[in-house]
């Protein structure tokens, strides 16, 4: 009898450990050719499509959440309509009308910061860094996203803080870090406490991070798994052969993982 309770328990703690940091299933999807993961969370099933870029699609349960849609990159005719769209930044490779147009429904709200909201009044609300609120059963906080380093003509930050945002959205006790165009900055220390289970973090030159930047982020954030997505050019490199191994060596445990996001 004790031997069976012990089993037991550790069918449940197995169990319980697994959801979240492990992809239960994954594949190509036939109508829209792109790469998704599935995870299993406490009561039901989150499922991350990985359109591309800065462009990801959420979706749980009967529920559509895009992210940054961007129409050069993809065929958002082939897309589910969205209940929610988030948008990081105004930057024309995250918020892109065309796309929202196509993937908004009578009951679509954009979220955003103030100068990406202001075209949808009746049909958005605020995410400006330390906004929060919960959409069905999702809950998101916009969370600090911009450089410190990389300047434009020397002077001003490509994104000065305020002007963007990241994310982190909870899903049925899932944390997912999305953290839009941003450098390795302080704030990501404190998401290491928040026990983030996934993150999608950039590596492109000079508008996000360098490689350093990237295995620092990282290493604060602590993630389970980790996606490197909006990576362009030289960076995408660091993701290939031997260097993606050096690369996973040096990020603090996170599980790396792969997919089509340049």
């Amino acid at each position: 009898m004790n031997l069976l309770i012990c089993c037991l328990a550790m069918v449940i703690l197995n169990s319980a450990c697994l959801a979240g940091n492990e992809v239960f299933s994954s594949g190509i999807d036939k109508k829209t050719g792109r790469e998704f993961d599935v995870y299993k969370t406490k009561n039901s099933e989150v499922k991350l499509t990985f359109v591309g870029h800065g462009s990801l699609m959420i979706e749980h349960k009967d529920k559509v959440y895009h992210v940054d849609p961007w129409t050069k990159i993809a065929d958002y005719s082939k897309f589910p309509k969205a209940d929610g769209i988030f948008i990081t930044h105004s930057h024309f490779d995250h918020y892109d009308k065309d796309a929202v147009s196509i993937l908004f429904k009578p009951n679509t709200i954009v979220f955003g910061p103030d100068d990406v909201i202001k075209d949808y009044p009746d049909k958005s609300k605020p995410a400006n860094e330390g906004n929060s609120g919960s959409f069905g059963e999702l809950k998101y906080t916009a969370v600090p996203a911009y450089n410190i380093e990389h300047l434009r003509d020397g002077k001003n930050p490509f994104h000065p803080r305020g002007f963007g945002v990241g994310y982190v959205f909870e899903i049925d006790g899932l944390k997912i870090y999305v953290a839009g165009d941003t450098e390795n900055i302080p704030e990501m220390a404190e998401l290491s406490e928040q026990k983030i289970n996934i993150a999608l973090l950039p590596m492109n030159l000079p508008y996000t991070m360098s490689r350093n930047m990237f295995v620092d982020a990282c290493n604060k954030v602590k993630p389970e798994i980790l996606y490197p997505y909006h990576t362009v050019g030289t960076e995408s490199k660091q993701f290939e052969g031997k260097e993606l191994e050096a690369l996973k060596m040096e990020c603090g445990g996170a599980k790396i993982l792969i997919r089509k996001m340049e």
